[in-house]
């Protein structure tokens, strides 16, 4: 036999009895699923019958591997049930008595995931002090991160001081992540952390005095104030940030701030945040204090957007803001009074009409100067009153000749009935969106691949018989080819299944591993406080309005514990905002676009407070990849989620994928799902 036909029987062979595995695996896999699940159901019987019974029944009828199971199921039943005490008693009293004991530190040592999950859950049914040693060595050796979150979770619910001090230990041996989310999952457990405390904090670690320092807010000990104070004048700009937070959150006074501001002992961070904090507890500092601020270039930012959110949640102080903007003793101070009032400029549009003041219009200028001039550019499209509409436009019409930014703006964004009416020219054609064409030099690189790729089996011909082609007829020459091409077609083939088949075998892996993660991780555990990212959804719509409703509701019944929901109205022609406002009582408000992206103009941004992670924007028509900028410009979240309005997503679907950020103590940057066709 030819040996390139002994090599294709022989991958043959091999591919034929590695696809019988497969097959023969599956079968074997579900049949194992089909007997651990009528298990399951027999051993939960078991137990309702024990709950019923009011004691803990049916340890005389299972052993070995059974009677662990059943463990394992009234674990599964004390999560969603709480187990009466005396079962609890005589369960303790039964693992402690034999040699269940061993088999639980055997699995929380097993190097199976499956196995140590067990161990962790067997341990929940354990006395406290029993949990906290165990679970501490645990922690000390587990590898898996989410498992480590897992552990301190669970330490917590034991709910003794001597646990907390093992969390710390594990701090100091990890990533700044993870002391983030464990930090993060303490929150939900401060009276624990209160226990633990103790003034004697010189010998803790960086770890431990972070941990102390959330402990502090608590504010039940006296000398935790003294060690906050010097803890916010540390070198090390983490404490310090922190510490200085729990001080202005908890203890905070007029000579908290002060303290806080002195720039000899506390960081740029802390000094920022004092400032942001003081402008937005009370109403407004006075005068002379404010110009200070913003008179200094690293306080100018937190002032600014301190009293823009002041403004927007308190309007009865924008007369306050007006005055101190027309009265600033310097161009800095005013600038700064200009782009707080830039975000509620439609309230001084609409006084033009009654107070044409050269105040006002002043204010209108600083605005387009500032480049902040889109809510004015919004305003004007959206407007149905003349008089308010000449007003403003015989306002702006000067700033036309020479500010190029605004003439640009108004040129892309602006009505063309509009722009005639300032004289404005059509936007030159450098400033049009349009699509990017294929050029001559592309399709010639394009037909070049083709032509390479349909030659090769031609050169590997000529490379394998040239020297014989001379003597050969023409039927030789095609029958040579022929028999060549198809031995050729035939090794591709079987190779390339064999790829597949390892591609296969690689994801089946894969999608066990994970969903052995999945299932070892509780739901219960996944909700504590900011262990899951944020994440904003951003569904751009045009012309949806027969189901936008529909999908709305679904998205906003998505089992996740930290979610907002952004509907980007891409300038539909029909109903779709309309439904929207009237099915979930919408209200248009003062919501400024702070992002960078340029996109088309937003007419109005919707909200109804009491559904506070729905927002919904209204703009002009410029496309899917425009509609999602826009979103991008006002989402929140840590993470960005990219659908169609008429999507659907299961229920645990952000959950399963956020899942895979505690997998890896890598900084995950994205996630992808699986997409599939959903008809009927």
């Amino acid at each position: 036999m030819d040996r390139g036909w002994f090599i294709i029987v022989a991958l043959l062979i091999t591919l034929s009895s590695l696809i019988f595995w497969v097959l023969l695996t599956t079968v074997i896999l579900r049949r194992q699923s089909q007997m651990k699940r009528r298990r399951s159901e027999s051993l939960g019987n078991l137990v309702r019958e024990s709950v019923i019974a009011g004691k803990f029944l049916g340890t005389d009828r299972l052993g070995g591997e059974d009677l662990l199971a059943y463990l394992m199921e009234w674990h599964d039943h004390s999560q969603t049930v709480e187990i009466p005490e005396p079962i609890r008693r005589e369960i303790r009293e039964f693992i402690g008595s034999g040699w269940i004991m061993e088999r639980i530190v055997s699995r929380l040592n097993s190097r199976s995931l499956g196995r140590r999950v067990e161990g962790l859950n067997l341990c929940e049914l354990l006395d406290g002090e029993t949990q906290v040693s165990l679970l501490s060595e645990a922690l000390a050796r587990e590898k898996k991160l989410f498992l480590r979150f897992k552990i301190v979770y669970l330490l917590c619910l034991t709910g003794l001081p001597g646990a907390v001090d093992p969390i710390v230990r594990s701090m100091g041996e990890s990533v700044e992540l993870y002391r983030r989310k464990v930090l993060s999952m303490l929150r939900d457990f401060l009276s624990l952390l209160d226990e633990w405390a103790s003034p004697d904090w010189s010998r803790l670690s960086p770890e431990g005095r972070r941990v102390l320092i959330l402990a502090s807010r608590t504010g039940m000990k006296e000398w935790y104030h003294p060690f906050l104070t010097a803890m916010s004048q540390s070198e090390d700009e983490t404490l310090s940030g922190e510490a200085a937070e729990v001080l202005l959150d908890v203890y905070s006074s007029g000579d908290i701030y002060r303290q806080m501001m002195d720039s000899q002992y506390h960081s740029r961070r802390v000094r920022q945040s004092t400032v942001y904090r003081l402008f937005k507890s009370k109403d407004l500092p006075d005068r002379g204090e404010s110009a200070r601020f913003l008179q200094s270039e690293e306080l100018y930012p937190s002032v600014v957007q301190a009293l823009s959110e002041v403004i927007r949640e308190k309007p009865r102080l924008i007369p306050e803001i007006f005055e101190r903007y027309r009265d600033a003793g310097t161009e800095r101070e005013k600038t700064g009074y200009a782009r707080v009032l830039a975000t509620r400029i439609r309230y001084f549009i609409m006084r033009l009409k009654t107070d044409d003041s050269a105040e006002i219009r002043d204010l209108l200028h600083d605005v387009i100067t500032l480049k902040l001039s889109s809510p004015i550019i919004n305003f004007l499209n959206l407007n149905k009153n003349m008089a308010v509409e000449n007003l403003l436009l015989d306002t702006i019409r000067p700033h036309l000749g020479n500010n190029e930014y605004f003439l640009r703006q108004c040129q892309l964004y602006l009505d063309r009935t509009l722009q005639e009416k300032l004289g404005l020219p059509e936007a030159p054609a450098y400033l049009n969106r349009k699509k990017i064409q294929l050029t001559t030099g592309d399709r010639r690189y394009m037909f070049l691949i083709a032509l390479a790729t349909v030659s090769v089996p031609f050169i590997i011909f000529f490379a394998l018989h040239g020297a014989h082609l001379p003597v050969m007829s023409g039927q030789e020459k095609l029958v040579t080819f022929l028999f060549m091409y198809h031995r050729l077609f035939a090794f591709y083939t079987i190779s390339i299944n064999l790829v597949y088949l390892f591609f296969m075998f690689q994801s089946w892996r894969g999608i066990t591993e994970k969903q052995q993660s999945w299932e070892s991780a509780g739901k219960k555990f996944l909700y504590a406080n900011g262990l899951l990212p944020s994440v904003s959804i951003l569904a751009p719509a045009y012309n949806e309005s027969q189901t936008i409703v529909q999908s709305v509701y679904s998205l906003l019944s998505l089992d996740y514990p930290d979610s907002e929901l952004i509907i980007i109205n891409d300038g539909s022609g029909d109903n779709t905002l309309q439904n929207l406002i009237e099915q979930f009582q919408l209200r248009v408000i003062d919501y400024t676009v702070t992002g960078e992206l340029v996109t088309s103009p937003v007419r109005g941004v919707y909200r109804n407070d009491s559904i506070p992670n729905l927002l919904v924007i209204d703009k002009e028509n410029g496309g899917k990849a425009d509609a999602l900028n826009t979103g991008l410009n006002v989402a929140r979240g840590d993470f960005i989620c990219c659908i169609d309005s008429d999507s659907l997503l299961e229920p645990e679907a952000l959950t399963r994928m956020m899942f895979q950020t505690l997998t890896r103590e890598e900084r995950t940057v994205a996630i992808g799902g699986n997409i599939m066709p959903v008809n009927g």
